[in-house]
């Protein structure tokens, strides 16, 4: 494995922070956190990934060591993980995202197909332009009132160190990033760029936690060619909770692009 570097690049909004290391003739891999995380919740599956290739986190604009203004939207966080990409010259890569960064990666991969061999999806958040206005504005409240609260459903079945750190870095997040992306997964529908992508002959696979694969709006029930895999007995943060049960999903995956 190659040493790995802590550093920053120069995104559309700001200094972007990195997590860059891995070396070898496998396809490099791009990872993108969710909503009040940052790439450190990745700590995992670099490390792994690592024995055999390139891997690279970043922590998007507003979040973790980040820097970056509004918008806070899907696009424009595709605009930091392609402005990283192009940094460091990964020219074609694999693409990991988690929840909110599912959504980021699919609006990479439909921009880009060429550059992208695949995505590998992390519980990703469902499509909740189909929310009814009426919850979109409960959850909006919730998370502004007591973020706790409000992640604490998603929590169930973590770890308690896994939820210990999840809350910490959702607390450090600036609120007022927190509410914009929240409001920016209302308002970006995932299907169309996945699409653009998978008719390109991209792939893409899901593996969800227990309640992500009870969502109704999940990516799945809405564009079957997005194959998916249940991880049981976790939290929607399963890539803390069992990085040991993901890793040999997430190989299987990349050996097959």
């Amino acid at each position: 494995m190659g040493p790995v570097t802590s550093l920053f690049v120069e995104g559309p909004s700001g200094r972007i922070k990195i997590d860059d290391g891995g070396s070898g003739a496998a396809l490099p891999a791009l990872l993108i956190h969710g909503l009040a995380g940052s790439s450190s919740q990745w700590s995992a599956q670099l490390r792994h990934l690592r024995r055999r290739r390139r891997a690279v986190a970043l922590d998007l604009r507003g979040h973790g060591a980040s820097e970056g203004s509004a918008p806070f939207s899907i696009e424009a966080f595709a605009d930091d993980a392609l402005a990283v990409a192009d940094a460091l010259d990964l020219r074609r890569f694999a693409l990991l995202g988690f929840s909110l960064g599912g959504h980021v990666a699919g609006a990479v991969a439909g921009r880009v197909p060429e550059r992208v061999a695949g995505v590998f999806l992390v519980d990703p958040a469902s499509a909740l332009t189909l929310l009814p206005a009426g919850d979109r504005e409960a959850d909006l409240a919730a998370a502004a009132s007591d973020l706790g609260a409000f992640f604490a459903p998603m929590l169930q079945g973590a770890r308690a160190a896994v939820r210990t750190r999840v809350l910490a870095e959702a607390r450090a997040t600036r609120p007022e990033v927190v509410l914009a992306s929240l409001r920016a997964l209302w308002t970006h529908d995932p299907v169309p760029p996945l699409r653009r992508y998978l008719a390109s002959g991209g792939k893409a696979r899901a593996v969800l936690s227990e309640q992500g694969r009870a969502n109704p709006r999940r990516l799945h029930a809405l564009l079957p060619e997005v194959t998916e895999e249940i991880l049981p007995g976790t939290s929607h943060w399963l890539m803390m909770d069992e990085p040991d049960e993901l890793q040999p999903r997430l190989d299987a995956f990349l050996l097959s692009l």
